[in-house]
């Protein structure tokens, strides 16, 4: 991801700030997309699909590399709500349980 590692779009340190610049110009442009979807449903499509578990992969990875979710507020709320789901939670859990075997 260009936001958390711009040193694999180019090899210029100089230019690394500018990168993350443009990454998070257009996951803003993105993100601003699912803004209005979002504005009078929970779900992407209207009822939760395998789209919703790839959006909150996508938010979770780009809010991880310190994009600014403040703009984003359905985003945010919608993150949450994928969240309180019982397989996310049962997911996440697993995940964590793998993340914890690796250290």
């Amino acid at each position: 991801n260009r936001l958390r590692m711009p040193q694999m779009s180019c090899d210029l340190p100089e230019s690394f700030a500018r990168i993350r610049a443009l990454a998070s110009a257009g996951l803003a442009d993105s993100f601003a997309i699912v803004e209005s979807r979002l504005a009078d449903r929970d779900w992407y499509l209207g009822e939760f699909s395998l789209v919703d578990a790839y959006l909150y992969w996508a938010w979770f990875r780009a809010t991880g590399s310190g994009f600014d979710p403040a703009p984003f507020p359905r985003c945010a709320a919608f993150a949450t709500r994928l969240c309180a789901r019982p397989a996310a939670q049962r997911a996440l859990a697993r995940e964590a349980e793998a993340e914890a075997w690796l250290e």
